[in-house]
């Protein structure tokens, strides 16, 4: 694959998701408490936000505890529970109604994901993938209260598939394929954690031209240290209207 082609459609993967994270706004205790990723999808009848339940779930706990715990969807904090549309733990999956949500609030290049069809098809072993994330693990502390925060864009083959799932392997240390991509968030402090949950896994097309990109999963378990396995949720758990198979 060309290296002027991999930058292209890892710059185009980093238009369809942002970072997300869950932060305490209290002047004296300001941290990152998680970070994650928010993926954006037009299915053809609803444009969703998409993350993992589990990435939810953390922030309804912490918020229970703290009321100064909020939501940030890139620069823009939300109330999760207004823009909820389903949430299950079995599939690890959370959608949310964005219909109305103006994406150059959140960050600016941003777009929904438009595949043709719904649902995108199944891949199969070896197809190659991108993705575009925010690892927890490549935030690096600037002058306070400044964080550098950085996206990762990476081009890999499917290891394997599963009829809930298909997996990557993953070497992110000596992995040549990884670009990061600066960006800026105002908070005081962070915790490293995170940073892959929710992130949107597009089919590379056979042919290095770009013509309509196929999105066809989910992370929803990050990366396994110990194994260097990935978990990805295949795209057709969600309904066209945003609801989840049970």
């Amino acid at each position: 694959m060309e290296e002027a082609f991999q930058k292209e459609i890892i710059k185009l993967a980093n238009f369809y998701c942002t970072g997300c994270f869950i932060a305490n706004q209290n002047p004296n205790n300001a941290s990152i408490l998680n970070t994650a990723t928010f993926s954006f999808v037009n299915t053809g009848d609803k444009k969703l936000g998409i993350t993992n339940h589990h990435v939810l779930e953390f922030y309804e706990q912490e918020k229970v505890k703290d009321n100064d715990v909020v939501f940030y969807v890139g620069n823009k904090v939300i109330d999760p529970s207004q823009y909820l549309i389903a949430k299950s733990p079995d599939s690890d999956l959370a959608t949310f109604d964005f219909d109305s949500v103006d994406l150059n609030e959140i960050n600016k290049d941003l777009a929904f994901c438009e595949p043709s069809d719904w649902p995108p098809p199944r891949p199969q072993v070896d197809d190659v993938i991108v993705y575009s994330g925010f690892p927890g693990q490549f935030v690096q502390k600037n002058n306070v209260p400044e964080i550098v925060f950085n996206s990762v864009g990476i081009i890999e083959q499917i290891h394997s598939v599963h009829s809930e799932k298909f997996t990557l392997n993953r070497d992110l240390e000596n992995d040549p394929n990884i670009q990061q991509s600066s960006g800026h968030i105002n908070i005081k402090s962070f915790h490293n954690q995170g940073g892959f949950s929710g992130t949107l896994i597009l089919q590379v097309p056979h042919k290095e031209k770009l013509t309509r990109v196929v999105p066809i999963g989910i992370f929803y378990e990050g990366i396994d240290k110990l194994l260097q396995i990935s978990y990805i949720r295949h795209l057709d758990y969600i309904n066209k209207n945003g609801s989840l198979k049970v």
